[in-house]
């Protein structure tokens, strides 16, 4: 691939917007920690600088109103009280003088670039944009979002000639709502997202983004969510998802033009998102869209809130997408088996609308004439915009957005046990993930690579007078004994989320990071969303362990 064919756009004016106290978690900083990082990785001296400029009051209206846009544009000469109740009236957004300048930017430099893959200029690109957009709807801003970047551009390349079919592809952690409900009975965009959903419980907290949401009339089936339940999910449960359900739709979708609403909070050491995925996970699931549209694709910044994390990973993204081979993964690539049942729930919702999906229908289900595989309801088909050619079929190979960090007190479950069908030889790379699944029919897989050292270690205290601890000791909170934890600060006990989170509560309140498992004597970090292993703790482990098993605990580094 011509390097040049790849754009970028960043502009110093989204900067303009920002949190009067500087205490909000979106912060200008987002944008130029990565423009810094592409700088000192060369890619932007090899990339094609976009032109970034507003979006026109037109653009803005092909999703939002006009109340919407004259609130936020009237910002601009608020007073400060003003702003203070703008804020206060909308859901987890702020208001400042320049979110108009920032988000008008943000939405009119996507749309810039898409028109210019669209008119065959480019190959590629990225927008380095800011504020978020994809949980604006049409009348009102909310979760850090004002105008609706990836789906305006997607409704001004929709009146393209050239485009008939648009895969929007959201790997956000938070689910895009507004993005949803802009496509929801629209059969020409496919929206697939990946988001934590936890029952619900997970910003934005709402029905509209559990799997079984697939679409409404002519656009039943052409709405995709991978909710994510109960568990940190990392590469592997990413990269099954597109291996088993978003590629083979994609495929068999066959788009014109790809949209990636590219927020970066599911990346490892996110403070609101608290998931595993690592730049080389990003890297790969940049490169198995690359296969689709003829390669063209716009990747726009949504969320991501680690200026570290989202900066290497948006450095990886832009290297696949000028032509180098995606890294080899460092971590495990076997999904969990909660990211497994997710899978399989979108995977069944959809299978009626989808032939790649029809063995997720019940076998008892009609045959197609001749004995051949079960018949299925295919979503109604669109014109190609170009001449038809044959495409290779994919292969199986409420609360507000975590700023309080509510419900992201870190996940204190139980440290999972190795299969014993799990294969010996640890398999890194994701042409081997399919093998590895096969070996381990779906069964009860795990890595779980706790860290070796923390720096919230230094917040453990010694035991308490005695040295010795009572591994059946109940919250103190509610009494119950059923799965408690003890805080390696104060050497209180309460019970886990799986009965009433009161220790997640305790976390929260007192900001003690380290706490210890009676049920399997592991230690979680809550800051790093990691477990630990380190000799500080053994005093801990080894006390606990003799109070449930009579014994000291065999203990190594």
């Amino acid at each position: 691939m011509d390097p040049k064919r790849t754009g970028l756009a960043y502009d110093e004016r989204m900067k303009e917007h920002v949190c009067p106290d500087g205490s909000h978690p979106e912060c200008p900083e987002r944008v130029s920690s990565i423009w810094s990082a592409l700088e000192t990785a060369g890619y932007v001296e090899q990339c094609t600088r976009v032109e970034c400029r507003e979006a026109t009051t037109e653009e803005l209206m092909m999703v939002h109103n006009n109340d919407l846009i004259e609130m936020i544009k009237e910002s601009g000469t608020a007073s400060e009280d003003q702003l203070r109740g703008l804020s206060g009236r909308h859901d987890s957004v702020y208001f400042s003088k320049g979110v108009y300048t920032s988000a008008s930017i943000a939405a009119g430099s996507t749309v810039e670039m898409t028109q210019l893959l669209c008119d065959g200029k480019l190959k590629n690109g990225i927008a380095v944009v800011r504020p978020p957009g994809h949980h604006a709807e049409v009348d009102r801003p909310r979760g850090f979002s004002f105008f609706d970047t990836v789906a305006i551009a997607a409704k001004a390349a929709l009146k393209r000639d050239n485009i008939n079919r648009i895969l929007i592809v959201d790997w956000d952690v938070h689910h895009g709502n507004g993005i949803q409900h802009f496509f929801y009975d629209d059969p020409s965009v496919l929206y697939c997202s990946l988001h934590r959903y936890d029952d619900r419980t997970f910003y934005p907290g709402s029905t509209d983004a559990n799997c079984d949401m697939v679409g409404n009339n002519k656009g039943t089936g052409y709405n995709m969510n991978i909710a994510w339940n109960w568990a940190t999910m990392g590469d592997g449960d990413y990269l099954t998802a597109f291996h088993q359900l978003l590629i083979p739709v994609a495929y068999e979708f066959d788009p014109d033009l790809v949209l990636v609403a590219c927020g970066l909070d599911a990346a490892r050491g996110d403070p609101l998102g608290r998931y595993n995925i690592t730049p080389e996970g990003y890297a790969h699931m940049t490169h198995q869209l690359c296969g689709l549209a003829e390669g063209r694709m716009v990747v726009a910044l949504e969320g991501g809130y680690n200026l570290t994390s989202i900066s290497q990973s948006m450095v990886a993204i832009c290297s696949v997408l000028l032509g180098h081979t995606p890294p080899r993964l460092k971590g495990g690539v076997i999904p969990n088996d909660k990211a497994l049942q997710c899978i399989s729930s979108t995977a069944g919702a959809l299978a009626p609308y989808w032939k790649c999906l029809r063995h997720h229908l019940d076998s008892d289900a009609t045959p197609i004439a001749g004995g051949g595989p079960i018949s299925v309801k295919q979503p109604e088909p669109l014109p190609k915009a170009n001449a038809e050619q044959s495409k290779p079929q994919a292969t199986a190979e409420q609360s507000k957005p975590q700023d309080d960090a509510e419900a992201q007190a870190g996940s204190d479950q139980p440290l999972p046990q190795a299969s014993a069908k799990q294969p010996s030889t640890r398999k890194d790379d994701v042409s081997e993930l399919l093998e590895q699944l096969e070996l381990s029919g779906h069964t009860r897989v795990f890595a779980v690579q706790p860290l070796s050292t923390c720096p919230h270690l230094e917040e453990v205290q010694p035991l308490p007078p005695g040295g010795t601890l009572d591994a059946k000791q109940p919250c103190v909170t509610c009494g119950d004994s059923s799965e408690n934890w003890i805080c390696l600060v104060c050497y209180q006990v309460f019970c886990g989320r799986y009965v009433n989170k009161h220790m997640v509560d305790h976390t929260r309140e007192t900001n003690h990071s380290m706490v210890l498992s009676f049920s399997d004597l592991s230690v979680w970090c809550y800051p790093c969303d990691s477990y630990v292993h380190n000799r500080v703790l053994f005093p801990a482990i080894d006390s606990a362990h003799t109070s449930k098993f009579g014994h000291h605990a065999t203990l190594s580094s």
